[in-house]
């Protein structure tokens, strides 16, 4: 209980560091930022990386007309690791469902590029952050580091399903420096494990789409030939009839 209590304590230091990263605005579009704190009284160091913020891929109803999100992997020298979403307000999700007094579940549908997942993440009831769970925290870190965009779909309340669309250019350096700062980087991590999925996920994609091109070719060959086959069966039956007529 009491490191469960002490993670949710850094976590919070952590999300007060990254607000106030928003506030000063200290990125700018497509930039992946290093974050790095310590906390005197647990004398633990922690250390992130953090997207650009970036807003609706469509026009919000307001409030929520300027709201905006940034994808955030964090740890602590304690080898705690997270991964939440952070946005610039509270983007009351709309089909939150209430786990306990504090937190709900929020689903949310994620494409890191063209491969689509399905996450319930955490929320704090009121919270502009909504944390991944532990047991998709490496899945997230994978998929951070190898893919190109990051497109997820959230319900807010009274606007509907919202995409937002991260860009995750630049992420794998910075990423591995926070990671390897926690000591929780190396070729045989689970994060690492996921980068290599991800990219034998995209080989075997792409393999399959090829045959499935290759098969359609043919398929359209053969209705081809079929077609003209047919039409020259029906020539040849006009004809015969109209000998079959004269006789």
């Amino acid at each position: 209980m009491r490191q469960l209590l002490c993670e949710t304590r850094e976590l919070l230091r952590f999300f007060v560091l990254t607000w106030l990263l928003i506030l000063c605005g200290s990125s700018i579009a497509s930039e992946w930022r290093f974050i790095e704190d310590h906390d005197p009284m647990e004398d633990i160091d922690q250390y992130g990386a953090r997207s650009s913020m970036v807003g609706a891929e469509e026009n919000l109803p307001f409030p929520y007309n300027d709201i905006q999100a940034s994808l955030v992997i964090a740890c602590n020298s304690e080898r705690n690791h997270w991964a939440y979403l952070a946005f610039s307000s509270d983007p009351n999700p709309a089909d939150r469902e209430i786990a306990t007094d504090s937190y709900s579940n929020v689903p949310i549908a994620v494409r890191w590029d063209t491969e689509r997942e399905d996450y319930r993440i955490s929320q704090e009831h009121g919270s502009q952050y909504l944390s991944f769970k532990r047991r998709d925290i490496d899945e997230v870190i994978g998929y951070s580091k190898t893919a190109k965009t990051m497109l997820f779909q959230i319900n807010i309340y009274s606007a509907g399903e919202t995409l937002f669309r991260i860009p995750l250019s630049g992420s794998d350096a910075v990423i591995t420096k926070a990671l390897s700062k926690c000591g929780m980087w190396s070729p045989q991590s689970p994060a690492a494990a996921t980068d290599s999925r991800f990219e034998a996920n995209t080989r075997t994609r792409r393999e399959a789409e090829e045959h499935a091109r290759r098969e359609a070719k043919a398929a359209e060959r053969v209705r081809r030939e079929a077609v003209e086959q047919a039409r020259r069966e029906a020539k040849a039956a006009v004809e015969q009839a109209r000998r079959e007529a004269k006789e």
